[in-house]
């Protein structure tokens, strides 16, 4: 049961609550559904807390635990804080964004990510990670086992913030589109290791008060217009493979939680 604190808390807390759906009673409800739900991988597991994080006060916005004496998890991005909720081509777009916790960093880069996977795992195992196997599963190699934890987060925050639900960007890899989001960031590792050389991947997006630092992979443009042969190589193959996050119970309860707030102001 949930305490009556904790929904005064976020009734608080948060800025944008649409106070006509969000009473004590769909509050508490909500949130036992959530605690109640048997997650059946990793990504589900995760989808959890976060959840969990965005409606309990008592979480204090993050979700952090251990593997092998290091710290991994996230910090909730709270009322349209965070990078996604910049732009409002969805009504609740970056609703639930979130930023990825390494250690004692938030700033931790697909590319560095992408670099350290392919000096320290395989493309087998990146796989696995992305049809939702855990990484103590695959491998007794600490630093490995750091660095598909990394992974894990990564593809887990392609799958909450692109996709086809009111809260996510449009993606070119989402169910309506035949594919998952976290398609397009396991296309690029493929590349990755296909070329063994992380700076020979086109079109990075860079830091924009140093464009010297690489950050994340894009198309340079809209995906449709990339190189054909690149798609059929090294993206395609994922497509249709495995299951999306949203679908299901899940998908259920993170447009629940939703209809909890109110649109997107900026």
């Amino acid at each position: 049961m949930v305490s009556p604190s904790e929904f005064q808390q976020f009734t608080r807390d948060n800025k944008f609550i649409n106070n006509a759906i969000c009473t004590q009673k769909t509050y508490s409800t909500l949130v036992n559904d959530i605690q109640t739900f048997k997650p059946s991988n990793p990504f589900e597991e995760l989808a959890q807390h976060l959840l969990l994080t965005v409606l309990l006060p008592s979480k204090n916005n993050k979700f952090i635990y251990t593997v092998n004496n290091q710290f991994f998890g996230f910090e909730y991005q709270r009322n349209y804080s965070g990078l996604m909720a910049k732009k409002t081509d969805k009504p609740k777009r970056g609703l639930f964004d979130f930023k990825i916790r390494i250690g004692d960093s938030l700033d931790y880069t697909h590319y560095q990510a992408m670099k350290e996977l392919l000096a320290n795992s395989t493309l087998q195992n990146c796989k696995s990670i992305w049809q939702g196997a855990t990484p103590n599963s695959l491998t007794p190699k600490q630093n490995e086992v750091r660095m598909l934890e990394v992974l894990k987060l990564m593809l887990f925050e392609q799958e909450i913030n692109w996709g086809d639900e009111d809260f996510q960007a449009y993606s070119a890899f989402s169910p309506n589109c035949r594919a998952k989001p976290r398609d397009m960031l396991m296309g690029f590792i493929d590349m990755t290791f296909t070329l063994d050389d992380v700076d020979k991947i086109p079109n990075w997006i860079t830091n924009k008060y140093n464009p010297k630092i690489k950050m994340t992979p894009s198309f340079g443009g809209r995906y449709k217009d990339y190189d054909k042969t690149l798609k059929a190589k090294h993206f395609n193959p994922y497509r249709a493979k495995s299951t999306p996050l949203m679908q299901g119970t899940i998908k259920n309860l993170f447009n629940s939680t939703a209809k909890l707030f109110n649109n997107n102001p900026n």
